[in-house]
């Protein structure tokens, strides 16, 4: 082969890599694979309200599970009646069944709407449920109160919990407390270690327990 059909050959082959290149240049590129959609988030759980059958003593604890599963769920009740029929659908049994009745029936009556909302919902509630006098009952219930076969960490949990609520002061709370324990545990912090000053405050008491008993 002379080296002129060399350079004609050659000239050939580049001219058919170069129209390759423009073919390819011109063709859409290969479709790219769906992306996969993001997953929803998923929800923290929380557990739905106790039952409220209308006892003083529970309303709060109604109140606060409520609050909390409305809260954590707010996507799913889009106005303030759809949050007051879901509080009234837990409140079954005694004298908390008939009034929820009568709210969820008021509430749904299309011929005459009602207009509660929910801040006037609760005023409501606490009307009808609340205990008026809730600093007077705590203290009744400190004075009733009776070690008995509960442990001492079970008695300071109570103390814990209704102690700022009775407003009996720290040495009320603590002569409260004094009483309800048993004889044996109180003889053997006042008599038995007598170096031991009366603490004024519960958590003092709290802590010469746990030392010496």
């Amino acid at each position: 082969m002379s080296t002129e059909e060399h350079i004609n050959q050659l000239t050939a082959q580049v001219a058919a890599l170069q129209a390759q290149l423009a073919h390819c240049s011109q063709s859409p590129p290969p479709p790219q694979p769906s992306a996969a959609p993001t997953p929803a988030p998923k929800l923290p759980k929380v557990v739905t309200p106790t039952p409220f059958s209308g006892t003083q003593d529970n309303l709060d604890h109604f109140k606060a599970e409520c609050s909390l599963y409305l809260s954590m769920r707010s996507a799913k009740f889009m106005d303030e009646w759809s949050s007051i029929l879901f509080v009234l659908s837990y409140m079954k049994g005694g004298s908390a069944g008939p009034w929820a009745t009568q709210k969820i029936n008021r509430i749904l009556d299309t011929a005459n709407p009602a207009e509660t909302m929910w801040a006037e919902f609760t005023i409501e509630l606490n009307e009808m449920f609340a205990d008026l006098n809730h600093q007077a009952t705590t203290r009744r219930k400190l004075a009733t109160l009776c070690q008995g076969d509960s442990s001492i960490e079970e008695l300071i949990q109570e103390f814990k919990i209704h102690g700022s609520i009775s407003r009996l002061g720290n040495v009320g709370i603590v002569n409260h407390f004094e009483q309800v324990i048993h004889p044996w545990l109180h003889e053997s912090i006042y008599h038995l270690k007598p170096s031991i000053s009366k603490p004024q405050r519960l958590l003092e008491l709290i802590e010469i327990i746990s030392i010496y008993c």
